[in-house]
């Protein structure tokens, strides 16, 4: 599977009561010079307490079966070799990308919200390449 924007990966998150829980991710952006690229959680909606820049409704994804959200919190830059070792090592799997309208939301939500990590703004700012368009809050 080559990583490239749009692409989501499931990666291990379990705990001791649930062991082979995964979280997906979803990768916002083309690799850049550097191999870097952007990576979102998509997390559980829980209360009015959660990052409301990009809701996610059930069945914008297949693996979304529920009201759910960007946790732009957890954002990160990752290098795409170690995303595919990963996913050739099956420590990591892939799933079904997701369509442009959610892609484009959680790209444009990287520059929205005020949890988006410092050092992934100022990477987007300055090498990102990929479809990030600043935007309005999306619900999708």
């Amino acid at each position: 599977m080559p990583i490239k924007a749009g692409s989501t990966i499931l990666m291990p998150s379990g705990t001791a009561m649930n062991p082979k829980a995964k979280h997906l991710f979803i990768v916002c952006t083309d690799p850049n010079d550097d191999d870097d690229v952007v990576l979102v959680s998509i997390a559980s909606w829980r209360n009015d307490l959660c990052d409301g820049t990009c809701v996610l409704e059930n069945g914008c994804h297949s693996f979304v079966r529920h009201k759910s959200y960007v946790f732009f919190r957890q954002a990160r830059i990752e290098k795409s070799a170690t995303l595919q070792r990963g996913l050739d090592q099956r420590v990591l799997f892939p799933d079904d990308d997701v369509s442009e309208e959610v892609l484009k939301a959680a790209a444009e939500g990287l520059l929205k919200s005020k949890q988006t990590p410092w050092q992934v703004v100022r990477f987007l700012k300055r090498a990102a390449k990929g479809p990030l368009i600043e935007g309005t809050k999306s619900v999708i």
